[in-house]
């Protein structure tokens, strides 16, 4: 595994990029539903362009499949580039939501296919120690986007962080061409693309990264706007974004000496009905409470998230670039349905309707998981 190191570093530094972007709009909602103003329960319409795009991830997943998973690789980052400086340039909401959406269509393949290429290079065996370097370049994104969008709306602008989002993905797009090529599969066509869909494991896997992907909307981007409207301050709110950092720093670590030694799904499951748990408590009103179970649940959200996709992998790994990018699209789909509907819930129930509709679906997506994989299960561990 050595001789990939190069390649698992630069896919790292994409990850880290993609997700600061990702988690830099969270915390700072309330500024941009000002700058654009935005009634602030309204805010996540603005990501409906950039969940709807991830709906094409698939037909890039399957020209992976057919033409290279590298050369997708570096489309798809300078789609994302170019989106990012369309972004940084947006004057307006609609503007702003169009141009997002080119980073959408980057992110949902781009998440999709890191594993991917990653699992043609490396052995299933050590794939988790893997997706823990990712998930941990997926913490330090997480633990620093919210500081960095503090200190690009105080002391610059929504703009100026966007260019130097452009920036940075420009540089890693040069990183990307000494990485080594992966045969393409000739042999798949839109045959297999609907064998995927017909398929019972492939559709019960696509439920659960639905599932899993709806409390990033409902939960996460609600997040600061409850605790904006509880009075606290954007520290504050910065801070608990931080310490779900923390909690996916920990998960990464987890992940990378733990997976492969107690076994990948038997993780994932705790993951999965440690975060159903948890995540309710950080209703209650109380610093000291949030502060504990924000951190708990970060630890275990992203050690489903960490692990889910690695597994996906195995169970399809011929087809493995087409199908991930179908689970990339499954999130794109949730995103979508949770950015139309969370407004709604939210202004009905409150947050508690938010968190109760997230632990539901993840106690779902956990139950479907042990129901389709249970004829796998020394073979996933």
């Amino acid at each position: 595994m050595k001789k990939y190191t190069y390649a698992i570093i630069v896919l790292a530094l994409v990850q880290f990029i993609i997700i600061t972007e990702m988690s830099v709009v969270m915390p700072l909602a309330p500024k941009i539903a000002e700058f654009y103003n935005i009634n602030p329960n309204r805010v996540t319409f603005l990501n409906i362009g950039y969940a709807v795009m991830g709906l094409l991830a698939p037909f890039l997943g399957f020209s992976a499949d057919k033409i290279g998973i590298k050369k997708i690789l570096m489309i798809t980052v300078g789609i994302f580039t170019l989106g990012a400086f369309l972004t940084a340039n947006s004057n307006t909401a609609v503007q702003f939501f169009l141009s997002r959406s080119l980073i959408g269509l980057g992110y949902f393949t781009l998440i999709s296919l890191l594993i991917a290429y990653s699992s043609k290079l490396v052995p299933y065996e050590k794939l988790g120690f893997v997706s823990g370097i990712y998930k941990l370049s997926f913490a330090i994104a997480v633990f620093s986007s919210p500081i960095i969008g503090n200190i690009f709306v105080a002391k610059y602008s929504i703009s100026e962080l966007y260019t130097s989002i452009g920036i940075a993905m420009m540089i890693v797009l040069l990183m990307l061409i000494p990485l080594p090529k992966v045969e393409s599969t000739d042999s798949i066509d839109f045959t297999t693309l609907k064998g995927l869909l017909k398929n019972k494991t492939a559709k019960t896997l696509m439920l659960v990264t639905f599932l899993c992907a709806v409390p990033s909307i409902y939960f996460y981007n609600y997040l600061s706007l409850f605790l904006n409207g509880n009075g606290y301050s954007q520290e504050f709110i910065t801070l608990i974004y931080s310490i779900a950092a923390v909690g996916t720093t920990i998960a990464a670590i987890m992940i990378i000496f733990l997976s492969d030694r107690i076994g990948k799904l038997r993780m994932i499951l705790y993951g999965f009905f440690i975060s159903a748990v948890v995540v309710i408590p950080i209703f209650i009103n109380v610093p000291l409470i949030i502060i504990v179970f924000m951190l708990l649940f970060g630890i275990s959200f992203d050690i489903l998230w960490g692990l889910l996709f690695p597994i996906s992998s195995k169970l399809f790994k011929r087809e493995a670039n087409t199908f991930l990018t179908l689970l990339g699209m499954c999130m794109a789909l949730a995103n979508t349905f949770s950015n139309i509907t969370a407004p709604f819930v939210n202004g009905w129930g409150g947050f508690l309707a938010n968190v109760t509709v997230s632990s539901i679906s993840i106690l779902v997506a956990g139950l479907l998981l042990i129901k389709v994989t249970r004829k796998h299960v020394d073979e996933l561990n």
